[in-house]
């Protein structure tokens, strides 16, 4: 604990010795009796603690300290630095200014110091009107030079501080408390918020540095630290956290291929009419070679589009080894790739598209900024080809031309869906494939040189089989009196024929479809199981306006069944033998039992049953010799009888 003086006590309140003395002697100010030193050797002092003060004159005092301690330390820092830790500026400095004092004093040496130290001085200045000099300069840089050596030439004006940190660790350990929090406060407020603790914690910490040293020290914190913290764990890892390189060239054109989905940065219209819309473009690119290989433009990413853009890529190049997508809807669909983190209770479930095509499916981390390459691929098609079109409408509300909304207005003069499809195919076949790129693995190549550089295996399957094996398909069902039924885009489509309804009503099987050829599917059994090939029933669903020659065809369809059904004794040899009438059947057993019947039905007790009945003449009975009347229990003689039965 600090202890001042009773002189110190009075010049910090501002009064006299006598009236501190007072308030010692009265028991209103707190205080240490102590024996004086030297020529006060013996006779009684006092010490007063700090904590004894009040609030106002503590915060004084220790502001008053702080000033003190504060021009003590500067007269004892020295700047002292190595050339190595200088910046190429300040070496610079050095090197001219050695150059100057080692000339001035070989000029000096040539007569008077006094007298050549002007001439020299005046001589340099009329040679160099951009940076002249004083006698006094020349002569401290001589003299710095000579005790120091050329590190004594350093401009250290305002570096004597540098590198030093003017806050107390207790009152940045409590501002950085709270700047780091996602909160994100500013520094402005951490600093007030700071200052306000201090104010009633402690007290002596006060009067704080300026908002500005505290956010010079705050911009020194690591940016990891920052983007954790005030952003998040997600803006750390996207920004800020270290990640693996990956490097490309280990791999081969086709054993990866990227999926995803962008939206153009312009305005379209349908084909058919005038309304305006943007359009998407579900997309694949090969990893090695960054080559687009399937892509589908569409008004809506669905898992359609996605199978759509991959049987193309596929038609085209051959088939992936591995497809890496982000987890949208329309790729973690059951039917394709599975639902991947989407995946629920595990039920009964065909094979889907990517097992058939021997596909394996990565599926990247949730919300993560650096997975996919695509994205930046993306870019370039905004910059590349989103911004040649005049509806171009930019990523953002601050990227808009002015020009949208005329564009808008005349929807004639937006570009037609159709039209844009067929645009973006030519850019990317003629144009993007053919630009160079400085990736990894790129090398200044353009992708249609990488991957065909990198083709060593292709594989392929004939369009049959693709046919089939990129066909989707609906859950389990049970095939009813109406067959199987497909509800695609809000509409139901019903399939049957007479071998379904009649061989597998009431099984549950898979139905499996092209989205593209809706005129059949093909019918698979619980294990995946290939049963048969059933054409649409849509002659059989009539609107109530049908006319007769549809309900004639539609009954005759239905009425096939029917005949069918009625045949089926017939075809099957049911019924052809002799002796089968159930009728007969049955009498003919039941007298062969009747007659076989040995059965004996002897009881062990009788139990008589007799009217109850009072007439006009009953009257008391005389008793029984011994003048008590017998009771005859039957119930009890007939459980006995069973017991020993």
């Amino acid at each position: 604990m600090e202890y001042l003086s009773v002189k110190d006590v009075a010049t910090l309140l501002g009064c006299s010795q006598r009236a501190i003395q007072i308030k010692i002697k009265d028991g209103k100010l707190k205080a240490v009796e102590t024996r004086g030193e030297g020529k006060r050797t013996g006779k009684t002092e006092y010490k007063v603690p700090i904590s004894a003060l009040d609030e106002k004159a503590q915060k004084k005092y220790h502001t008053a300290k702080k000033r003190q301690d504060s021009k003590l330390n500067k007269k004892e820092e020295t700047a002292v630095t190595t050339i190595e830790e200088l910046s190429s500026a300040e070496r610079e400095q050095i090197v001219e200014r050695q150059k100057v004092v080692e000339e001035a004093i070989r000029f000096r040496n040539l007569g008077k110091k006094t007298e050549n130290d002007e001439i020299f001085v005046e001589r340099y200045n009329n040679e160099n009107p951009h940076g002249t000099i004083s006698v006094r300069t020349l002569r401290k840089w001589i003299s710095d030079y000579k005790k120091l050596g050329a590190i004594g030439l350093l401009d250290q004006r305002g570096k004597s501080n540098k590198g030093r940190c003017k806050i107390n660790e207790v009152l940045w350990s409590v501002f950085a408390d709270y700047y780091l929090d996602e909160a994100e406060k500013t520094v402005s407020f951490c600093h007030k918020l700071t200052e306000t603790w201090a104010e009633l914690e402690r007290p002596d910490l006060l009067p704080m540095p300026s908002r500005s040293t505290f956010e010079r020290k705050a911009n020194q914190l690591p940016l990891a630290v920052v983007k954790y913290f005030r952003e998040g764990d997600k803006a750390y890892q996207d920004k800020a956290m270290p990640y693996i390189v990956r490097i490309y060239d280990d791999l081969e054109s086709n054993d990866i291929w990227v999926a995803d989905n962008h939206t153009f940065d312009f305005m379209t219209r349908y084909d058919d009419r005038e309304k305006s819309h943007r359009l998407y473009v579900t997309f694949y690119l090969d990893v090695r070679s960054r080559k687009p290989m399937g892509w589908y433009v569409t008004d809506s990413p669905t898992s359609d589009a996605n199978l759509f853009a991959l049987r193309k890529g596929i038609e085209k190049y051959g088939i992936p080894k591995q497809i890496y997508c982000d987890n949208g809807r329309e790729f973690l669909v059951k039917d394709i790739g599975g639902r991947g983190i989407r995946k629920k209770a595990k039920s009964n479930q065909a094979a889907t598209i990517l097992e058939r095509l021997g596909i394996e499916m990565k599926n990247a981390k949730v919300r993560n900024a650096k997975a996919k390459i695509v994205e930046r691929t993306f870019k370039e098609f905004k910059e590349q080809f989103s911004k040649l079109v005049d509806s171009y409408t930019g990523g953002n509300i601050l990227e808009r031309p002015e020009r949208l909304k005329e564009v808008l207005k005349t929807p004639e003069k937006l570009l037609k869906d159709g039209e844009i499809a067929e645009l973006f195919d030519t850019y990317i076949e003629g144009w993007f494939n053919k630009q160079p790129q400085s990736g990894s693995g790129m090398n200044g190549r353009c992708p249609d040189e990488v991957y065909a550089e990198n083709l060593f295996t292709k594989r392929v399957a004939t369009k049959e089989d693709l046919n089939l094996m990129m066909m989707r398909w609906a859950n389990l069902q049970t095939v009813n009196r109406t067959g199987v039924k497909l509800k695609l885009y809000g509409q139901e489509l019903i399939y049957w024929n007479e071998e379904l309804i009649m061989q597998h009503q009431g099984k549950k099987v898979f139905v499996r479809y092209n989205p593209e050829d809706l005129r059949e599917v093909r019918i698979y059994d619980e294990e995946d199981r290939y049963i048969m090939t059933v054409e649409s029933a849509s002659d059989t669903i009539l609107s109530y306006g049908a006319d007769k020659e549809d309900i004639k065809q539609a009954a005759s369809k239905i009425n096939s069944v029917t005949k069918t059904v009625k045949k089926y004794k017939e075809i099957n040899d049911i019924g052809v033998y002799e002796n089968t009438d159930a009728l007969e059947l049955v009498m003919r057993k039941s007298k062969l039992n009747i007659e076989e019947s040995n059965y004996k039905f002897e009881p062990k007790a009788i139990q008589p049953v007799r009217l109850q009945e009072k007439t006009i003449y009953d009257q008391q009975l005389d008793k029984v010799v011994g003048g008590d009347e017998v009771v005859i229990d039957m119930q009890r003689m007939i459980e006995n009888a069973r017991k020993k039965r």
